[in-house]
């Protein structure tokens, strides 16, 4: 029986090592199925958002700063305060006989409740109850008497501390920095997303201008061995395929070039999505969508009302601005009114001290000033000096940034039109160079060309679609960075980065 059991768990043992070891293995089939499918454009946007770390910090700060609101708007809340004490011993007091020792057994007891307002008010309402068993020096032992308080305590600050705007000042801040965090966000997210896309729509080109070259390779080829049937035939020399020969050599050493700069551009892409770095990720097709330039009409205008970064440097100069009305209330002079009022009852037993109370006879009112002021307001002013010069740096800061977004923008828009233009020019000139290429390839069935005219014009080609390709890429990359500075890059991919977990 004992061994069954050891057998049992033995086996139990087992089965708890390579279960785990079963579905890791299981589990690989289908990570690498995954990461070998292609990825469009969606499917790397939605990488980046789940996947950045980046993105993942900018979420935790931002819940971060909206809990620090939370607890600057939750902070004049009524607060509910009791206590409970026991006293224990003698005093002495002067009496007509001499000095005499008073002794003095007491418990006693509070609740209470207190409000601090967002105007400054400090409003308290407290009862108090107690039970003491002390001498007199007149009349010696009084017994035990019991005795019960209500008082009510209003203060208000008149200089220091007074106003909703002073009191505020810290949820106010608080709330800035919200903005300003989700501000952040949004510019690291869509940074991310416009570098990954910038970096997806390269690899691309990559990709395509290799097959550009692999095709211009392929009519070479074709050419070479039409111009070797020619020489077969006696129609040409040997030394007439020289320059198709060169350019054969010529295309194999920049396919070989294309390749590289493919795997490059291969691993850059991995890297942004946490991919593994010895292979390049394969692309879904895609094809360049150009905008057409009427967007680009008040586009410094929408830069300067949109941007993230405007909004961050606004927040930061409003912030700065609000500790300033911070220091130069600490540089005034606390003065503050105060008031109480109090019922009183005494009695040899309870009922005897609730009624003394009910009679409202033992009553007292208290009204007061309370002054307080720094001898020296050296370092007050120095903080409040500190503070204005935040300001200026904040302003100087904004002013600084919204130039900036402005160059940025009229730069990119400079971009997109140029290139569009030149894209036209490119078109065109492809158009030409395959008609041209086509029309030599005849002649050179024909006999009334040479080679090299057919090598020329296949350069002229390549060329024309390298540049056309190559303009094409650079206008969606400029048309990305304009979404960016915007801040509308996320909006026209679809993230709503309010429903991504935190």
């Amino acid at each position: 029986m004992n061994r069954r059991h050891t057998l049992a768990t033995r086996a139990l043992r087992a089965a708890a090592w390579i279960a785990p070891l079963v579905c890791a293995l299981a589990a690989q089939p289908a990570r690498a199925q995954d990461n070998a499918a292609p990825w469009s454009q969606d499917r790397v946007v939605r990488a980046v958002v789940a996947r950045s770390p980046e993105v993942r910090a900018a979420l935790i700060d931002l819940q971060r700063a909206d809990l620090g609101l939370t607890v600057q708007e939750e902070s004049f809340v009524t607060s509910f305060n009791a206590s409970l004490g026991y006293t224990d011993g003698a005093r002495a007091q002067l009496t007509p006989t001499g000095v005499r020792l008073i002794n003095n057994t007491a418990t006693s007891s509070s609740l209470g409740l207190a409000r601090t307002f967002i105007t400054g008010t400090q409003l308290s309402a407290t009862a108090s109850f107690d039970r003491s068993v002390q001498d007199s020096a007149a009349t010696g032992l009084l017994g035990t008497t019991w005795g019960t308080d209500l008082r009510l305590t209003l203060t208000q600050p008149l200089l220091r501390g007074r106003g909703a705007q002073v009191n505020g000042a810290r949820i106010e801040t608080a709330r800035l920095q919200s903005q300003a965090l989700l501000s952040t966000r949004d510019r690291t997210a869509s940074a991310l997303l416009r570098d990954t896309l910038t970096t997806w729509w390269e690899l691309w080109y990559a990709q395509q201008a290799l097959h550009i070259r692999e095709q211009a390779l392929q009519v070479a080829r074709d050419n070479l061995a039409l111009g070797e049937q020619r020489v077969q035939a006696g129609v040409l020399a040997q030394d007439d395929l020289l320059p198709l020969l060169t350019e054969i050599a010529s295309g194999e050493e920049a396919i070989a070039s294309a390749q590289a700069t493919v795997r490059d551009r291969g691993i850059a892409l991995a890297r942004r999505l946490g991919l593994p770095l010895h292979g390049t990720p394969p692309l879904a097709d895609g094809d360049p969508t150009l905008r057409p330039l009427q967007d680009l009409d008040g586009l410094e205008d929408r830069v300067e009302d949109r941007a993230p970064e405007l909004r961050e440097a606004q927040a930061t100069l409003d912030a700065a601005r609000i500790d300033l009305i911070t220091a130069q209330d600490q540089q005034r002079v606390r003065l503050d009114a105060s008031a109480w009022a109090q019922l009183s009852g005494v009695g040899d037993d309870v009922g005897g001290a609730f009624e003394q109370l009910a009679t409202l006879d033992s009553r007292t009112l208290f009204v007061g000033l309370t002054l307080q002021m720094p001898l020296s307001n050296a370092a007050l002013d120095a903080e409040a000096q500190r503070t204005r010069l935040a300001i200026d740096n904040a302003e100087a800061r904004l002013q600084s940034t919204r130039e900036q977004l402005r160059a940025d923008a009229a730069a990119q828009a400079n971009t997109l039109r140029a290139a569009h233009q030149r894209l036209a020019l490119a078109d065109r000139t492809a158009d030409l160079s395959r008609a041209s290429t086509r029309s030599q390839q005849k002649r050179l069935q024909a006999g009334t060309t040479t080679p090299f005219e057919v090598v020329r014009t296949l350069q002229q080609q390549r060329e024309a679609e390298l540049r056309a390709l190559r303009l094409r890429v650079d206008i969606v990359n400029a048309q990305l960075n304009v979404d960016h500075l915007e801040g509308q890059l996320l909006a026209r991919l679809g993230v709503d980065l309010d429903a991504t977990p935190r």
